[in-house]
């Protein structure tokens, strides 16, 4: 991201791209040594390379750090995910394990069968 950036620090970050932006976010979030990632569609609204970017820098960041995302990509989750718990009206309804994710169908299946 610097390499991105560093010709541009005196400008409004709403001048970046949404991947940078994204990016940039983590960035700050990152600086306060935090013990927990909370973190909403992490890559909504990126185009497919920004998002993959997104992806591979939070793999890299779940060694480090607990990583709890909302998603609504199962191939996403299926990606990224070690664990899965699947919420209906703000209760979890169905915990899903790194090898339940390993069949999309079998996943889609379970997450479907919670509602």
């Amino acid at each position: 991201l610097w390499d991105e950036v560093k010709d541009r620090l005196g400008e409004a970050a709403a001048t970046l791209s949404g991947g940078q932006q994204q990016r940039l976010c983590l960035a700050r979030v990152l600086a306060l040594q935090p013990q927990v990632l909370l973190l909403d569609e992490p890559t909504a609204s990126l185009d497919f390379r920004a998002a993959a970017r997104i992806e591979q820098l939070l793999l890299g960041l779940k060694e480090r750090y607990t990583i709890l995302a909302v998603s609504h990509s199962l191939r996403q989750t299926q990606r990224l995910a070690d664990q899965v718990y699947v919420l209906r009206e703000g209760r979890i309804v169905r915990v899903m394990t790194k090898e339940h994710l390993e069949d999309l169908e079998t996943f889609q299946s379970l997450i479907e069968a919670a509602f």
